[in-house]
């Protein structure tokens, strides 16, 4: 009889702190909500995710952020080209007697690319997802085509890139 007092208590202990444990996660979920419904006001840009819409939703709370007028985001101008792109480093025999600066009279440094002369220097152009500066020029033969020289910093890495056919982003 003992033991089956001292297993019921046991028991009603578990359900017990079960309802404590669950009750103390409502109120941090509420409070959850609450901090974020003060967010959502205070700054215009803040974005709920669906779980947390949920979960207020569940405790009958909702966050609503204000709507305002924003002017939209220009997109930048750029005119696309397809281009062959090469890469060269630092080397006297890919460059010239001073292979430490670049056409534009500024050194060498990562995401510098030499371009044709219809590019200006100082323009950003795009080639596969990374952004480069006009910087140098292309070999006397390729300066008025589509061609285009990423600098590297090795020549190991330069001949790895080899030669890529690519489009190419001339930012205004």
């Amino acid at each position: 009889m003992k033991k089956t007092i001292g297993w019921l208590i046991v028991i009603a202990m578990i359900i017990g702190m079960g309802f404590l444990l669950k009750g103390a996660i409502e109120k941090s979920e509420k409070l959850e909500c609450v901090k974020w419904q003060g967010w959502a006001k205070e700054y215009p840009n803040f974005y709920t995710t669906q779980w947390q819409k949920d979960q207020c939703d569940h405790y009958n709370l909702i966050i609503e952020a204000p709507v305002s007028e924003q002017p939209a985001l220009e997109e930048p101008e750029y005119t696309e080209i397809f281009a062959i792109i090469y890469a060269y480093s630092s080397e006297p025999e890919q460059t010239d007697s001073d292979p430490e600066t670049m056409a534009s009279g500024n050194k060498v440094y990562d995401g510098a690319i030499a371009c044709p002369e219809f590019v200006a220097f100082g323009i950003k152009v795009e080639v596969l997802g990374k952004e480069y500066t006009c910087e140098d020029r292309m070999g006397e033969y390729y300066r008025d085509k589509n061609y285009f020289d990423i600098w590297m910093p090795t020549k190991e890495q330069a001949n790895e890139w080899g030669k890529v056919g690519a489009p190419v982003k001339i930012y205004n």
